[in-house]
């Protein structure tokens, strides 16, 4: 299986200033993370996951090298990828065509590898000072209720 690269977030993940927080919802999943740059501006990345179908969290103390490499601080999508075909091979019949299963991951220092299966994943950022994120709490974030799930940190 092979990686390529897609975007890599603004900052080290070294450099968070809070623990990231992953938002699961029905048809979006939302990995949270605010960090310093080289430059001392703060910044808040918000790594988009659109109908995500399936996700896999590896702490840090059990990736390999291969969860690593390409996707420290990066979001890689993995060609011919295992997991996706095994997932399509048990989906419903007649839900199999309905919806696309790529295979996107990232390595972030001290958190370990997110696996996400999904339509597609985008990179917002937000950049801003230390004040604007002041009293600021992800796990309070208000979605559309349409979008419903659950909350995972």
């Amino acid at each position: 299986m092979k990686k390529h690269s897609l975007f890599s977030i603004p900052f080290p993940s070294t450099s968070v200033v809070d623990e990231p927080v992953y938002l699961d919802r029905s048809n979006l999943s939302l990995l949270w993370l605010t960090g310093e740059t080289d430059d001392d501006r703060v910044v808040r990345s918000e790594i988009l996951f659109v109908r995500p179908r399936a996700l896999r969290h590896r702490g840090e103390s059990y990736c390999t090298p291969w969860h690593i490499e390409d996707a420290y601080d990066t979001v890689v999508e993995v060609d011919d990828s295992e997991w996706a075909d095994e997932l399509g091979r048990v989906a419903l019949a007649a839900r199999k065509h309905s919806f696309v299963l790529r295979h996107f991951m990232i390595y972030l220092d001290s958190f370990g590898c997110l696996e996400v299966l999904a339509e597609s994943v985008e990179l917002r950022n937000v950049w801003s000072t230390d004040e604007d994120f002041r009293g600021f709490d992800p796990l309070k974030l208000e979605l559309p209720p349409r979008l419903g799930g659950r909350i995972l940190s």
